[in-house]
Formats: structure tokens, sequence, C-alpha cells
């Protein structure tokens, strides 16, 4: 066995010697590989520091909302912000969303923010107006609800409209059938479309194939000919 234990260490020996030219690229590139995979690893949700407004949260009718108003106090503009797909009226003082780099901000400037009012009629909504279908007629209401929620705030100095993705289609929806009503808006990465989601089925197929929407088809099929 000892015999058989120094063979094994004669070979491994010269086999280091005959590849010792190879030692240092291949001990820099693990190291190298080591390194950037330690440095771009996924750490979890990156948290803002900040003093979270002061929340309130109630109901009318289907509508579920938040009113945030920060602790310093507020300068008389009401802000009503229209979340995300799958988000909610909750979500102004999450610390790893950028209402939470919002509020930072205001506290690191010293402004006196507005009284902030989060409006939510589910995950996924269309502020779509009255129409035959029986999605539709979400922006009378939300307009009639924005209405009676200022009953209880009172008049705003001014009235702003903010959202992002869905929020910021849905924000443009009723700025701009409601333009008077509001004094500015804020679309953040809205998804924008002429066609309308109650548009036949026909009038949709035609619109992807338009805009390239059906090109993944295409693709495929191209593909499959060449066998």
């Amino acid at each position: 066995m000892k015999k058989f234990g120094m063979i094994r260490i004669q070979l491994a020996m010269s086999f280091l010697r005959t590849h010792r030219y190879w030692l240092l690229p291949c001990l820099i590139f693990v190291l190298g590989y080591l390194g950037w995979t330690e440095l771009t690893r996924t750490r979890g949700a990156q948290a803002v520091v900040f003093q979270p407004a002061e929340k309130d949260c109630s109901a009318s009718g289907p509508l579920r909302y938040c009113v945030s108003r920060a602790k310093g106090g507020t300068n008389g503009d009401v802000v009503y912000h229209l979340h995300g797909r799958n988000l909610e009226e909750t979500i102004w003082n999450d610390d790893t969303y950028y209402t939470g780099l919002i509020q930072a901000e205001w506290q690191r400037t010293g402004t006196l923010p507005p009284t902030v009012v989060t409006m939510s009629y589910g995950p996924t909504w269309l502020l779509a107006p009255n129409g035959t279908q029986p999605d539709s007629g979400l922006l009378e209401d939300f307009m009639k609800r924005m209405a009676l929620i200022e009953e209880e705030l009172g008049e705003p100095e001014r009235r702003l409209l903010l959202g992002e993705s869905m929020g910021g289609l849905n924000v443009l929806v009723a700025g701009l059938t409601y333009s008077s009503q509001f004094d500015k808006v804020a679309a953040l990465c809205p998804g924008v479309y002429a066609l309308s989601p109650f548009a036949s089925f026909q009038e949709m197929k035609d619109a992807a194939r338009r805009n390239g929407a059906n090109g993944w088809k295409r693709q495929i099929e191209q593909r499959r000919s060449r066998g």
C-alpha cells in the first residue's frame, strides 16, 4: 500500500511538472470567476431608509384606498396614486419600491409633501368609460369615488395624478378625459395602445398583425419549413 501511495504521488508530481504553464492561467480564471460571481450575485431587495407616512385605509364601494400623510405635515396638494399591475393600495410606504425613494428624497431636501391617496380596484383594472361590456364604467366610478374622498379630505389646492405601468395607463385615461380636473399628470412607463380592450377578436388579430406582435408565429413556421 505504501508503494502504491508513492506511485500516485509521483504521477501527480509528473502531471504538475508537465502542465505547470497552465496552472497560473487556470488559477486566475477560477479566482476571477469566483470574484465575479460574488460581486454580481442577487442580494435581495435594496431597501431605502425613510420615515413612512401615516396611513389611513378605507373602502368606498368596489374601491379600496389609503390616505398617506407625512408626519411632518403636508402642503395642501393631493396626489392620487394609481398602482401597477398585481400591486395594491398599501404600496406607498414600501421601502423597496420607488415610492419609498420619493419619500426619502422629500425628507432629505426638507420638501413639504402632498397628501397621497393610493387607489385600487384590485390587482388588475382599467379605467374604461361606460359601455356595453360589464367591465366598463370604472372611469366614471373613479371620478365619483374621488369626489367622495375629497368630501372627507377637503378640496385640495392642486389635484395631481401619478401612476406607473398599468397605473400609468389609467392616469392617462383619467387625465386626458377629465383634463380640467387635474393640475398635473405623471404617467410612468404606461402601456399605451389605440385598441380598446372591448374590441372584437378579429380587431385584436388585425392589430397584432399590423404591429408585428404575431412575428413569433412566423418565425416558428419559417424554422419548420427549413426542416
